[in-house]
């Protein structure tokens, strides 16, 4: 009986369905909506910025250190 039971569990698990968070909108926004950008997936928050023109490149020179956003303010996701 123990067989039988993992076999139904196996066969549901194989059509279970794949939802790609990549084909969606997504927006970055920082916690007290002052930026509010178009985000990427997969992503982060630095490249996001960066790409919206928001902060300089984070890996050319010092620029990483230098941009504190992401660090000092909660920033979300939102699809």
């Amino acid at each position: 009986m123990g067989f039988a039971l993992w076999m139904l569990l196996a066969s549901s698990l194989a059509v279970a369905q794949v939802f790609d968070l990549s084909e969606l909108q997504w927006t970055l926004k920082n916690q007290n909506g002052s930026i509010v950008v178009p985000g990427s997936l997969p992503s982060q928050v630095h490249l996001d910025l960066f790409e919206a023109g928001i902060i300089d490149d984070p890996l050319l020179g010092i620029n990483g250190a230098l941009c504190n956003i992401p660090i000092n303010y909660s920033t979300l996701y939102l699809s």
